[in-house]
């Protein structure tokens, strides 16, 4: 049994003399930024779960803050310009995803006991509630 040890004692001396195997530039790298592709993926992960209107806002005030950049280094005045557009384009449309939004989520009547009184006649529906039917029996 010692004379098994023994062995595996000077296996593991003569690997420790022996020249290290060179580790690959690409494992290096991936290695030394794993913490950071990590918290990266957890960053744009918790962006996309925010809805489109702040996503459209975030990305519009990081627009505005890349052409205040960019304009203060002359060659950049174009891209600084494009920026700029697209940040007041972004900002638009989450005002609109923002006033739908709001539009579509209030209640579509009265309220009462917590549910919506419709006082439309079951017998007679009119024409947008007999398409949506159509349409939720076509799925």
């Amino acid at each position: 049994m010692s004379e098994r040890y023994q062995r595996e004692i000077e296996d593991l001396l003569r690997r420790l003399d022996s020249r290290p195997v060179r580790e690959p530039v690409s494992s290096k790298l991936a290695r030394r930024t794993a913490t950071f592709r990590a918290g990266l993926h957890r960053a744009l992960r918790g962006f996309l779960r925010r809805a489109p209107m702040e996503q459209f806002m975030i990305a519009s005030i990081v627009l505005v803050l890349v052409s205040l950049i960019c304009n203060l280094i002359p060659p950049l005045a174009l891209v600084a310009y494009w920026t700029s557009v697209l940040s007041i384009v972004f900002f638009v449309l989450a005002i609109g995803v923002s006033v739908a939004n709001r539009r579509a989520a209030g209640p579509s009547g009265p309220i009462w006991r917590g549910q919506v009184i419709d006082y439309r006649s079951r017998r007679n529906p009119d024409f947008m509630t007999r398409l949506r039917q159509w349409l939720r029996r076509l799925r």
